[in-house]
């Protein structure tokens, strides 16, 4: 950049910036590792119902498994929902509507169900991932039928509408192995449409070790690539991603319900480990970088206090909503514990940069990574109302970066 006068884009930028109030970090101030602001009325679907059975020794109280594991696409007038649960009597996949992300109108109807004794997945299905590529809705979901042959497998589904659906006859579409990683199940599948194909990461499980030292993925993430959505290629160098540093324990790990992004070009995948959300980046699909910090975790509320997990995405502006799975432990029906699907409010920065810049931008109220799109998720979030689409406080984070990019840039020695 030559070190006269700074572009107008850029003085734009520090002449709206000049009218802002921005409070500074007290010294030695850190940042809380929660980067989302959960909903104040969490869940936001709340399965609070169920029934007791007893073993030999005690009795205990079982959920009835309503609302678990969303998929959400913003859709004509708002947003809509697909989850896995257990209503009537009946496992199959359940749709809901909503304005704000907040407030839910639930259809009790499933619009996909599990199938008759003897097929592929007659056992209940689980973990819906719905896109839109343009023309209709495919819908990926995992079913078993408990044998080792469709041993939690991946279907898909088709709907012209979102709600009326028609399952695949050759179901299904992705299986366990042949490889060690994935030979013991598949589950937790997210597919996008990308360029003109699909690409879809899931979770997987390889079978106990037999030889030490060898990695035991309790659950990692697999990358699989498909031209229709319905004929997959597995990666030949899968695993893509077994979580952060310390979230593997003497070659173990278990990451999974990956639920992808594409952000200006950067791939952003949020993930569970079970008692936190988090994510990475990428550019590539296969090559991931872990970010530090919980975007939401198991301890901030008594209702998730047990599992976390389940994330599902919706960007929009600067900002993402972020609803995910949760519940606590069932001793007693008497007890305050609930489960269901909360919602959490994210900021989220994303900052143009040239592919030749290697300066990073560093502040105390960020984390950045160095790339072609800078993708920076922000705890400045601070609404607790349920309106998902009211201005975002990152755009003082946005101005913040441009500044600092600047004198960065035209800085001299």
């Amino acid at each position: 950049m030559p070190s006269g006068r700074p572009p107008a884009a850029v003085l734009v930028l520090i002449l709206v910036l000049a009218s802002l109030e921005i409070a500074p970090l007290a010294a030695g101030q850190s940042v809380p590792q929660e980067m989302c602001t959960e909903n104040l009325h969490n869940p936001v679907l709340n399965d609070s119902g169920g029934y007791t059975y007893k073993t030999s020794t005690e009795t205990w109280f079982a959920y009835n498994n309503t609302y678990q594991e969303p998929s959400v696409l913003a859709v004509s007038g708002g947003l809509r929902m697909w989850y896995a649960g257990y209503v009537g009597g009946i496992w199959g996949i359940y749709t809901a509507t909503s304005k704000d992300g907040g407030n839910w109108t639930v259809d009790g109807t499933p619009v996909l169900t599990s199938g008759p004794n003897g097929t592929w997945d007659h056992a209940p299905l689980y973990a819906p991932s719905v896109l839109y590529n343009g023309t209709g809705y495919l819908m990926y979901f995992r079913a078993s039928n408990g044998s080792s042959i469709y041993s939690r497998s991946i279907g898909v589904a088709f709907s012209a509408d979102g709600i009326h659906w028609k399952e695949y006859a050759d179901n299904p579409v992705l299986k366990p192995g042949p490889g060690f990683y994935d030979s013991n199940w598949i589950y937790n599948e997210n597919v996008i449409f990308l360029n003109g194909g699909y690409d879809m990461w899931y979770g997987a499980q390889s079978p106990t070790p037999k030889t030490a030292g060898e990695y035991y993925y309790v659950e990692a993430i697999d990358f699989a690539t498909s031209s229709d959505g319905i004929h997959w290629t597995k990666y030949p160098g899968n695993p893509v991603f077994l979580g952060a540093s310390d979230q593997i324990y003497m070659n173990t790990t278990i990451v999974g319900h990956p639920d992808v992004l594409n952000i200006n070009g950067t791939l952003v995948m949020l993930y569970g480990d079970g008692s936190s959300i988090r994510y990475a980046v990428s550019h590539d699909g296969v090559n991931w970088t872990a970010m530090p910090g919980d975007l939401v975790d198991s301890a901030q509320a008594h209702w998730k206090s047990d599992y976390l997990t389940g994330p599902a995405a919706v960007q929009n502006g600067t900002r993402f909503a972020l609803w995910y799975y949760g519940y606590s432990p069932i001793k007693s029906q008497s007890s305050p514990y609930v489960e269901g699907i909360g919602l959490a409010q994210c900021g989220l920065v994303v900052v143009q940069v040239s592919t030749t810049t290697t300066d990073v931008v560093t502040s105390t109220l960020i984390r950045t990574i160095t790339s072609p799109t800078t993708v920076v998720i922000t705890n400045m979030e601070t609404s607790t109302t349920l309106q998902l689409f009211e201005g975002a406080t990152a755009v003082g984070a946005v101005l913040v970066i441009a500044l600092a990019f600047y004198l960065l840039r035209t800085r001299r020695p």
